[in-house]
């Protein structure tokens, strides 16, 4: 059943935009998505939409998505976010995603991505601090920005973003619950239209 849904969602996209979609693609993100089904079906509220948003901390309009997407998430519970980290706006913009990569690996996804919303200035310091405020150590985030299996992770996202047709941030993926309505969410300009933007695609 598994593989039956990623394949309607991974046609669903092709079709409607139009390009190659190789298999394994969307692997991390529809795993992300079977999970929280899996978790949906046992709290008995299967019926939710989901979004995937390609993002980069030094982007105001990913900044400001995110707050957004933040907020809706936790007014609608029936609304699952993926974040894929795609840094265009320099070195900073990468130590930030990398920074993200590490959160979601300790499994403080969460307070990394509100440290690195509330920092004025992102450098390497800044995000270091926000690092080390949720319990991971200098020396954990030096490795981890030297490592190149960060470094993968983020080419991966650019592949992603490439196949899809993605050239800037943020860019907003949304589905519903049965992947029957896909779609690229194009202009909004608050949460509340965000919000009935998801729901109408």
């Amino acid at each position: 059943i598994k593989q039956i849904e990623k394949k309607e969602l991974m046609d669903l996209l092709d079709n409607n935009y139009k390009f190659e979609l190789p298999d394994g693609v969307l692997e991390d993100d529809f795993n992300q998505i079977w999970n929280r089904l899996e978790q949906a079906k046992k709290e008995g509220s299967l019926s939710f939409y989901w979004v995937l948003i390609m993002n980069d901390y030094r982007c105001p309009h990913s900044q400001k998505a995110l707050r957004m997407l933040e907020q809706l998430t936790q007014k609608n519970p029936r609304l699952k976010v993926v974040v894929k980290q795609m840094p265009i706006l320099g070195p900073n913009s990468v130590i930030a995603a990398k920074a993200a990569v590490v959160g979601h690996e300790k499994q403080r996804f969460a307070q990394v991505s509100q440290g690195l919303l509330k920092e004025r200035q992102l450098n390497k310091a800044s995000i270091s601090k926000v690092l080390s405020g949720v319990g991971i150590t200098s020396s954990q985030a030096e490795s981890a920005f030297a490592d190149e299996a960060y470094e993968e992770v983020i080419k991966n996202n650019y592949r992603i973003a490439q196949k899809l047709g993605v050239q800037g941030t943020p860019a907003l993926i949304i589905a519903n619950q049965d992947y029957s309505k896909v779609g690229f969410v194009r202009d909004f300009s608050d949460k509340e239209s965000l919000l009935r933007l998801i729901k109408n695609q």
